[in-house]
């Protein structure tokens, strides 16, 4: 339990390290696109997974050449020790030598293991830090490629949104286009109105003057006809008196004069009236003139009010029309927008539970790489303790029994020999399957302070158990040396019993092989499940890319061809109004020129009806005036009306980008806020980090005063000779095994509970 909390710590702190804060020259990016460029490239872990392999090699061969060197000095040291012991039964006195140069050969190569130890680990460590680098450079290398991505689909977001401005103000300049036409045509109205009202005066001036002339003709004709009466009464009174007329020749003669003068103007009054009728066929040529340029003038009012009629109502379709499209646009946009966010919805709960899935896994499977290579290790001491052991008895039984049984002696040396390269390969077999485990442990990354923690203690464990047995050996053949050789029958049997015994062990030892080589298997191909998993991974990461990029061209491509085809159709539509209108202007002008041939054949045929029908006329003019009036005042309303719907709709349009605006903006306010927070969180827990590994160091430091404290206290049994080392206490396993885990325990429950913390501030942030 103990080792699976600190998987899970050294897992956190793996995944610590990946993230890091990002560089002050660069703006902060989303914690979704963060995530997603976590993981680096395939081609990039093949590269890195080769190159690993490739170092893994080298040092396998660094290994093996140095096992053949240790195997050499081994083999020489045994031969030294045979001389030795040759030496020393020939000679008692050179025991001390012998023993002095044994413990500076084994001090000597403990350094040299200690020194091969450490050029390991700093190789190992060199490696670590060119990964870690390289990891970096690929997810800066990410980070930049994404935020190019975003920069992108912001670009292309600003495009499409001028895009539509454009199209927006192409419409409004069309419309205020209808707008100008219809006051210009308003304004000719106007004018048209104004000339008809002069001509109405005109009019009624010459009808003044007519009547004026009329009366005046009157007056001419009573006069006339007075006269002619008087003419009458005259010619009587002359006939009556035609006595008289001698009488009164002179007075006729005068009244002849008279008469004559009389005469000549009645001539000229009747030139003047019929100069005045001339004038009067002529004003009414004109007045039939002026009523069908009249006509022709409420004709052409007409045609005008109708194609105002038909310009308002194209003008109020358009209108429709552009209000429809904005809507079928931005209910377009909202579903576009609607998808996007479910993509990405669907994309990060995808990856974040591939993220936790593959927590899981690396953390299961460090523990498990985690236990394996402690057992092995276990195994390799106890394995080391036991060749050791073998060999101090292998020279005690030749010392002891060289003079009784040269025959069993050298027998038995050839099966102990045959036995030690045994265990000799089972351990070349063992380091081989830890090394492999080491590569695996590498390529996870996520034990690594671990390992630079411990493996310093296990070597400090050998080297005190070397020296324990060393020391105890020493002992023991000082006391066998003491005793008799009468014993030596016994320690022959119990020889004999412990080759039985390390027969027995080394059986037990195969078995243990055979079930790591068994477990290291199981670990590869839970290694190869694990790639299988992750390819499966990277092409579900590929297809999911291929098909967002896919998504956005054909949003795109829809986006265009919907605008191409509404603006085909809506300039289709225009072409066939234009020239409905066409083909109505035209009818209605034939049907026009058709009425006023037939009005011009019922005016001259009906000259005596003019008054009549002038005051009919002027009774319709005044109507029409009134429905002008009317006319006017309701498109002014119509016209007030469209210019308040139109700013009503450049205000909403207005609203919507400014609300727009202030979205992004906030939007990018609380990235920012994002973004600083997780700055905060990371110092935060590499504080936690750093505190915790000196806590974790200055405990090491404690145990390891303890135990030195421990060793140099004076033995309370008899003195020491100069000859004779001290006997230390020794450091149990079960002290050292019980004090670390505690330890690590404690450690691993703090860093754990201040890692939920840190995740639920995260999500707190995520959500707000």
């Amino acid at each position: 339990m103990d080792f699976r909390n600190e998987n899970v710590d050294m897992s956190h702190g793996s995944r610590r390290r990946r993230r890091r804060t990002p560089r002050p020259n660069q703006p902060p990016l989303p914690t979704r696109l963060i995530d997603n460029t976590v993981s680096v490239d395939a081609p990039q872990d093949q590269a890195l997974s080769q190159h690993l392999l490739r170092q893994n090699q080298e040092l396998k061969l660094q290994l093996e050449r140095e096992q053949q060197r240790n195997q050499a000095s081994q083999e020489e040291l045994l031969t030294e020790i045979e001389n030795l012991k040759l030496d020393v039964e020939r000679d008692p006195g050179e025991i001390w030598a012998f023993k002095s140069r044994h413990q500076a050969q084994c001090e000597h190569w403990m350094e040299y293991m200690e020194n091969q130890h450490k050029k390991e680990l700093e190789a190992k460590d060199n490696v670590i830090r060119s990964l870690e680098d390289r990891a970096e450079d690929a997810f800066r290398d990410q980070m930049q490629e994404a935020k190019e991505a975003v920069e992108d689909e912001i670009r292309d977001l600003s495009e499409r949104n001028a895009r539509l401005e454009t199209i927006l103000d192409r419409k409004d300049k069309r419309a205020q286009r209808l707008l100008d036409a219809i006051s210009e045509t308003s304004r000719q109205k106007a004018a048209l109105r104004n000339q008809i009202t002069a001509l109405q005066q005109e009019l009624q001036q010459e009808q003044q003057e007519k009547e004026s002339l009329r009366s005046q003709v009157t007056q001419l004709q009573s006069d006339l006809s007075e006269r002619d009466q008087a003419t009458v009464t005259a010619q009587r009174n002359v006939e009556q008196l035609q006595t008289e007329t001698q009488k009164l020749s002179t007075t006729l003669d005068s009244l002849t004069s008279a008469l004559n003068q009389e005469k000549s103007l009645t001539s000229e009054a009747e030139h003047k009236l019929q100069e005045k009728e001339r004038e009067t066929n002529e004003l009414k040529i004109q007045v039939s003139a002026l009523r069908s340029a009249l006509d022709q003038e409420k004709q052409a009012t007409r045609e005008a009010q109708t194609s105002q009629t038909a310009l308002l109502q194209l003008v109020e379709e358009l209108k429709e029309k552009l209000q429809t499209e904005q809507e079928q646009i931005q209910a377009f946009k909202a579903q576009c927008e609607n998808v996007q966010n479910e993509h990405n919805k669907e994309l990060e709960d995808k990856e974040c539970e591939i993220h936790h899935l593959k927590q899981q896994k690396a953390s299961a499977f460090a523990a498990q790489v985690e236990e394996a290579r402690e057992a092995v290790w276990a195994e390799i001491a106890d394995l080391k303790v036991a060749n050791f052991d073998l060999e101090v008895k292998v020279m005690k039984s030749d010392n002891r029994t060289q003079a009784l049984q040269d025959n069993q002696r050298a027998e038995e040396e050839k099966s102990l020999k045959g036995q030690v390269t045994e265990l000799r390969q089972v351990l070349r077999e063992e380091k081989q399957e830890t090394e492999n485990v080491w590569s695996e442990e590498e390529e996870l990354k996520s034990t690594d302070m671990k390992n630079t923690t411990e493996r310093p203690a296990c070597n400090r464990d050998v080297k005190e158990v070397l020296k324990e047995k060393l020391q105890q050996l020493h002992r023991d053949q000082l006391c066998s040396e003491k005793q008799s050789r009468l014993i030596l029958e016994q320690q022959v049997q119990k020889l004999s019993e412990d080759l039985t015994s390390s027969q027995d062990y080394n059986t037990a030892l195969e078995l243990q092989v055979h079930e790591l080589q068994d477990k290291v298997n199981g670990l590869h191909k839970k290694k190869k499940r694990r790639r299988s998993w992750d390819k499966c991974a990277e092409s579900q990461h590929k297809a999911l890319d291929k098909l967002k990029h896919d998504f956005q061209n054909k949003l795109a491509l829809k986006l265009r061809e919907a605008l191409e085809k509404q603006r085909l159709e809506h300039a289709a539509q225009l072409k066939q109004q234009m020239r409905e209108v066409r083909r109505e202007s035209g009818l209605e002008l034939s049907i026009h020129t058709e009425k006023s041939r037939t009005l011009l054949l019922q005016y001259q045929s009906d000259s005596a009806q003019l008054q009549q029908k002038l005051a009919e006329r002027d009774q319709q003019v005044e109507r029409l005036r009134g429905e002008l009036q009317e006319e006017r005042s309701s498109r002014e309303d119509e016209r007030r009306s469209e210019e308040h719907r139109s700013r009503t709709q450049e205000q909403k349009v207005q609203e919507e980008r400014e609300v727009w605006r202030q979205q992004l903006y906030q939007a990018q306010t609380q990235l920012q806020t994002m973004t600083e927070r997780n700055t905060l969180l990371h110092k935060e827990v590499a504080f936690l980090e750093q505190t915790v590994l000196r806590e974790c160091e200055e405990r090491e430091e404690l145990t390891a005063a303890l135990s030195q404290q421990s060793r140099s206290r004076p033995p309370l049994s008899r003195p020491s000779t100069p000859h004779h080392p001290l006997r230390y206490p020794p450091l149990t396993d079960r002290g050292r095994r019980g004090s670390l885990p505690r330890i690590r325990a404690d450690v691993t429950d703090t860093v754990a509970r201040k890692i939920g913390i840190v995740m639920r501030l995260n999500k707190a942030a995520a959500k707000e």
